[in-house]
């Protein structure tokens, strides 16, 4: 007889959207509303930036994802 097995529910992926824009901004949160899509945009005020600043954004956003991944574990 085989042992029982637990269950494990999944959890929702977290999607965040670095944009850079007042069009992208405009775009995703009219999207987020009108079709229900769970996300996050960072950061909160899209404005105009360079190419170092979104990596940096980026790095920042996944060493947070790592830490809250470690946490849960």
């Amino acid at each position: 007889m085989a042992r029982k097995t637990q269950q494990r529910s999944l959890k929702q992926p977290e999607i965040t959207i670095i944009g850079e824009g007042a069009t992208e901004r405009f775009y995703f949160t009219n999207l987020r509303r009108l079709k229900g899509y769970r996300y996050t945009c960072k950061p909160r005020i899209f404005t105009e930036q360079s190419l170092d600043e979104i990596r940096k954004q980026v790095v920042l956003l996944l060493y947070y994802l790592n830490v809250e991944r470690m946490r849960n574990d």
